[in-house]
Parts: C-alpha cells; sequence; structure tokens
C-alpha cells in the first residue's frame, strides 16, 4: 500500500459510512400531528386533540401507513370517549381491525381490542369487555407493553363478577408491572383498581391504595382522576365508619367536578352526600 492509499483510506471510509436519509416528510408530519395530538388530550383539550388526530389520520391514510392510521383513529376514539362522545368512539375504534387496515401490527390490534374493552365497560356490556380483553391477550405479543393495562381491566371485571381474591391479584399485579416501568398513569389506575377492590375486601388497605393513586394523579393533574380518586375515598371512609371524612371527601371531590365542567360527576357526588345524610359540603 502505498502513501496516497494510505491518505486516501479516510475519505474512502467516510464515504462508505453515509448517513441515513431521513424519513419521508409526510411520515414526519403524520408522526408530529399524532404527538401534538396525545399531549392535547393529556391536558383535556379535547376540541385540539380531535383536530390534530384528524390531521394525522389524513397524512396517514394519504401514504397508507396502516400502523399510523390505527394510531390515529384509538387517539381518535379515546377523545371521543373523554369528551362524552360514545357513539363517535365506538366508531373510531371499529374501524381498527386487520381487515380494514391489512399490514397492521399485533401491537396495534392489541390496542383496538384494549381500547374495545374500555368501551364495553362503560357501556356496562361485562360479556363484550371480556370477549374483547381476551382478543387483546392473543394478539399482545410476550413481552407485552399492555400486559399492566390487561391485568387492571381483568381487575375491574373481577370486582364487578364479586371474584374479590382474583380482583386484589390482578390489581396488585398491575400495580408491580407499572412500577417496573416507571408508569406513573398506569399506576395510579391500577392502585385505584386496588381500593375498589379493598372498599368490599379490606377497606383499611383499599384506602392506603387510594391516597397513593389520588398523590400520583395530583402530581399528573388529572382532574377527572382526582375526582374518582376522592369519591373512592369517600367510600372507603365510609366503609371504615368515619363518616365526618368520607363528606370531606365527597365535598372535595364536587368542586373538583364543577372547576372541571363535570356535570356527570357533580351528580354523582350530589347523590353521594344525600345518601350520607345531607350536604356537608356546603
Amino acid at each position: 500500500m502505498n502513501w496516497r492509499t494510505l491518505l486516501l483510506m479516510p475519505l474512502l471510509l467516510a464515504g462508505c459510512a453515509t448517513p441515513a436519509p431521513p424519513p419521508p416528510a409526510r411520515l414526519m408530519a403524520a408522526i408530529e400531528a399524532n404527538n401534538q395530538a396525545a399531549a392535547a388530550l393529556m391536558r383535556g383539550e379535547m376540541a385540539q386533540a380531535e383536530r390534530l388526530y384528524l390531521k394525522a389520520l389524513a397524512h396517514d391514510r394519504a401514504i397508507e401507513n396502516a400502523d399510523g392510521i390505527a394510531l390515529d383513529l384509538l387517539g381518535l376514539a379515546q377523545t371521543y370517549q373523554r369528551a362524552g362522545r360514545p357513539d363517535e368512539a365506538l366508531r373510531a375504534a371499529a374501524l381498527v381491525s386487520a381487515a380494514d387496515l391489512p399490514g397492521m401490527s399485533a401491537q396495534r390490534l392489541a390496542e383496538a381490542a384494549l381500547l374495545g374493552a374500555t368501551l364495553a365497560m362503560a357501556r356496562v356490556d361485562w360479556t363484550v369487555a371480556a370477549e374483547r380483553l381476551r382478543e387483546a391477550e392473543s394478539h399482545c405479543a410476550k413481552p407485552c407493553a399492555l400486559e399492566g393495562r390487561i391485568a387492571n381491566l381483568k381487575a375491574q371485571l373481577a370486582i364487578v363478577g364479586n371474584r374479590l381474591d382474583e380482583a386484589l391479584l390482578q390489581a396488585r399485579r398491575a400495580i408491580a408491572l407499572a412500577e417496573a416501568t416507571n408508569d406513573r398513569a398506569e399506576l395510579a389506575n391500577a392502585l385505584r383498581s386496588a381500593g375498589n377492590a379493598g372498599l368490599f375486601a379490606d377497606p383499611a388497605q383499599g384506602l392506603r391504595d387510594a391516597e397513593r393513586a389520588l398523590e400520583i394523579d395530583k402530581q399528573l393533574a388529572l382532574s377527572g382522576k382526582i375526582h374518582r380518586d376522592l369519591v373512592l375515598l369517600g367510600r372507603l371512609y365510609l366503609a371504615l365508619g368515619d363518616r365526618d371524612r368520607a363528606a370531606r371527601m365527597y365535598a372535595r371531590a364536587r368542586s373538583v367536578a364543577e372547576a372541571d365542567g363535570n356535570a356527570a360527576g357533580s351528580e354523582e357526588v350530589a347523590k353521594l352526600e344525600r345518601e350520607l345524610g345531607g350536604n356537608h359540603g356546603k
């Protein structure tokens, strides 16, 4: 090898290490719009989330990005669900299927089935919820990123079926999985399920779980879940015979619901306060 070859070697090697081309602009636009939509949904800005998910969906449909289309539709369904538009949520979720979106990943199919189970539970359709939950498990490859959420829904279905030992087992499993992945939102959800199970099995332990859930939800500034935590705490204090603390929790839950524009939540608390023996919050 002569000196000219030695001098050219770094240039030749550099030429072999050409950087990968950037992702196509349309794909990047879809990803950016979806990320912005997810952030808006987390902040509770439903109109903004809907607009951005529809924008992402238009980009993904234009390039036939099946996984992206599925992700956008799932986000839209969650947005409609939180905005109190259940029929639109069901329609959006129903479009996420292997038949409609060939080439969609098993992960997206699992997410769609899990969302279907959640929507069925909101409609108090326990049979469909259980079916969709089994479907989610069948699509979720191991290790499954959705395993904790599936366990949490199993806990909720077990509570409905009065299978309290199973409910606590699944809730504890969901808690452990959320802690292992440092998923604070899912940890709070799992703790709330454990608290609900504890309401009928062990109110003192349920109280500790609900207090942890409330602490996390306040850190995450999730008004709807703060309301649910406070309602649960009121019920747990009542189960423990502490009517005064129960009344204070209900009053706080009502205040949060009213400030958040949550009419259904306000009415729920008003009913609980009437059952308790009067409105203690005024």
